[in-house]
């Protein structure tokens, strides 16, 4: 008679736990090998399948990690919508998937939103695994004083159209954020600097950051002329090359008497912010262009307002020939 196995049988009404799968978001050095975190190697090491943003880029790192032998499939702005629904069912089956982008966090000007959006919708947990972030590490170097907002603007925009409607917008800004952070590649970090030198208003301080993290890292600190100098013969002397970072602080003016502010200075804010040429086509009216420039520069808006018709009689006594007449 053969010996009875000590393994016993579960009972019929007990069925194992399912396996809950999971969608680990991780950050991953800017730069710095040395910023590896032991939860980051963790999330890669138990990965049962790790999306990259750059395969290349990531299995280097995997190697440098002594993680060898990790799935690493392409999840990049081309095919991150079409392979989702794969994915997706890969993790309701319970596998362990980590996200990661080239450098930084996901979903921060990278890849993964999109897929982190439609987990999160199929009730599939979302795990941060937090750690470099540009955008952080560079906010906490800017020292600009007083202020505890900022803003993330992704890359700087590239045409001269998209550049003023963003200036004006952001100068006409009502809310309490006053510093806005933003990417820019090698080859177009001088002409968007040269393009905030002649665009900020005066008291504005612009910091950028090159090689955050990494060996030539450099700060570039003042006005946006003296940024934009200092940076054209950082590139002229080392050529178009590195990860750029740019941010800007845009003034909070004080709030003014109206007796206090001569039309000559309201004339000079309006054409220095370019506030009629930005919403010449917005069809606000008047009195709420007046608003919104009497808020965001503390200016009293019956002042504002009065100038505004001013400038209006002056354009069609240009264009119609008329004379201007007294208010």
């Amino acid at each position: 008679m053969s010996k009875r196995s000590k393994r016993q049988d579960l009972p019929s009404d007990i069925t194992p736990e399912p396996k809950v799968g999971v969608l680990r978001v991780v950050a991953t050095p800017i730069g710095n090998l040395s910023d590896v975190s032991t939860r980051m190697r963790e999330a890669l090491e138990k990965a049962d399948l790790i999306l990259a943003e750059d395969t290349r880029r990531t299995l280097a790192l995997l190697n440098a990690l002594h993680l060898s032998g990790k799935r690493v499939e392409r999840c990049d702005a081309h095919v991150e919508r079409n392979l989702a629904p794969r994915w997706l069912d890969q993790l309701r089956e319970g596998a362990q998937l980590s996200l990661v982008s080239d450098a930084g966090t996901p979903g921060i000007s990278d890849p993964g939103s999109f897929l982190v959006r439609e987990a999160l919708r199929s009730g599939i947990r979302v795990e941060p695994i937090p750690g470099p972030s540009a955008v952080a590490a560079f906010a906490s170097v800017a020292g600009f004083a007083d202020e505890t907002a900022f803003g993330f603007l992704g890359f700087f925009p590239r045409s001269d159209r998209d550049r003023q409607e963003m200036m004006s917008s952001l100068v006409s800004h009502l809310g309490p954020c006053r510093v806005w952070i933003f990417f820019e590649s090698p080859e177009r970090v001088v002409n968007a600097l040269q393009f905030l030198a002649g665009s900020l208003p005066e008291g504005a301080e612009v910091r950028v950051v090159k090689e955050l993290t990494k060996v030539h890292e450099r700060i570039f600190s003042g006005s946006g002329v003296e940024v934009a100098d200092q940076v054209k013969n950082e590139v002229d002397q080392e050529g178009a090359r590195g990860e750029w970072c740019l941010a800007l602080q845009v003034p909070r003016f004080e709030r003014e008497r109206a007796e206090d502010v001569s039309s000559a200075s309201i004339e000079k804010m309006l054409n220095w912010r370019d506030i009629l040429d930005a919403f010449e086509d917005s069809g606000l009216r008047d009195s709420d262009l007046a608003k919104r420039v009497s808020r965001a520069f503390g200016i009293e808006r019956r002042v504002v307002y009065e100038e505004i018709q001013l400038r209006s009689q002056r354009q069609s006594q240009k264009n119609g020939g008329g004379e201007l007449k007294e208010s």
